[in-house]
Formats: structure tokens, C-alpha cells, sequence
């Protein structure tokens, strides 16, 4: 695995000696609601695309299925429907309530 990462790191000027996450993928601030719902989804789909399952709630390691009515590998607690919300202050709202 080490020259692998290693061959990878030749790759890009920024590693010295190895590199084990791809090139380009950066942190992007949650800014909004319908931001969010677009990022679940698209991690949600993640499985789909690499076609491990036809459906995303079919696999086993993620939320998707807490998110479709049925019970995942590790319990996911959905407190409230977040979905119509249109900007952050309904969560926060939600959470100082608590």
C-alpha cells in the first residue's frame, strides 16, 4: 500500500512522500438547508454510483435507510423533519428549544 501512496504523491507537488486522499477534495461549509439535504443525498448516492446497490437505502453502512423508514446498521436518530426548512434558523430554533 505505502508505494502506492507513495506513487500518488509523485503526483502532486504539494506531498513529500505519500498521499492517501485524491487530489481536490476540500472541506465546503453547510450554508444552507437545501445545500445540506443536496450533500446527504449526493453521499447517500455514493454506493449507488460505485453499483454496490441498486438502491441507496439498501446499503448497509450509511443513514440512508434511517432516512427511508427503515433501521440502518447503527441506530440514527431523526429528531425532526428538517426537509421544508429553508434556512438554518429552524434548526437552531429546534436545538435552543431543547
Amino acid at each position: 500500500m505505502l508505494e502506492i501512496f507513495s506513487r500518488a504523491a509523485e503526483r502532486n507537488s504539494r506531498n513529500k512522500h505519500f498521499q492517501f486522499w485524491r487530489a481536490g477534495n476540500h472541506a465546503v461549509e453547510i450554508y444552507s438547508v437545501p445545500f445540506f439535504w443536496t450533500k446527504l443525498h449526493y453521499i447517500h448516492l455514493n454506493p449507488v454510483r460505485a453499483g454496490i446497490v441498486r438502491h441507496s437505502w439498501e446499503y448497509l453502512y450509511s443513514s440512508a435507510p434511517d432516512y427511508h423508514g427503515q433501521e440502518g446498521l447503527l441506530p440514527v436518530i431523526i429528531e425532526t423533519d428538517f426537509r421544508n426548512a429553508t434556512d438554518f434558523s429552524v434548526i437552531r430554533q429546534f436545538w435552543n428549544d431543547r
